[in-house]
């Protein structure tokens, strides 16, 4: 089975089956450590939001152009805690999701990656933070609508 088909299914099944608080991910650009990688990181993906007091969970699904200019689905769950909650939102904590990365050499990759998400009313930045995976990675920061 394909890479691709793997995430599709799991996004599939990591959402939860009930009608609730939906938005769409415009994924955008992302900043390196490190020059001559691919910062136009565009994409779509979905999102589904409980929030229950200061704990926030996000079940997440998409697809973007990666750093190395490969088409990357992931899917997961993002686990954060409400630290500001005001006309201004700003939410810390980490998204749990499988990634495909065909430059990699494997069809499926986990991540564990922090994240901030600063909001207003019904839009939202996520600045998402990836480590060096790899010799031939850089660090960088993927910013999302």
């Amino acid at each position: 089975m394909s890479g691709n088909r793997v995430a599709v299914i799991l996004l599939l099944v990591s959402m939860p089956a009930h009608a609730g608080d939906w938005a769409v991910q415009v994924n955008a650009v992302s900043w390196h450590s490190e020059p001559g990688y691919n910062e136009a990181n565009t994409g779509l993906g979905l999102q589904y939001s409980a929030i229950d007091g200061r704990a926030v969970k996000r079940y997440v699904g998409g697809t973007l152009i990666n750093s190395m200019g490969d088409r990357t689905w992931y899917a997961g769950v993002n686990y954060g805690y409400r630290a500001l909650d005001t006309a201004v939102t700003a939410d810390i904590g980490v998204v749990a999701e499988l990634i495909t990365y065909p430059s990699s050499g494997k069809s499926v990759l986990p991540g564990l990656l922090p994240v901030v998400t600063l909001g207003v009313a019904r839009a939202a930045l996520n600045f998402v933070y990836i480590p060096r995976i790899a010799d031939k990675t850089a660090e960088a920061v993927l910013i999302q609508l």
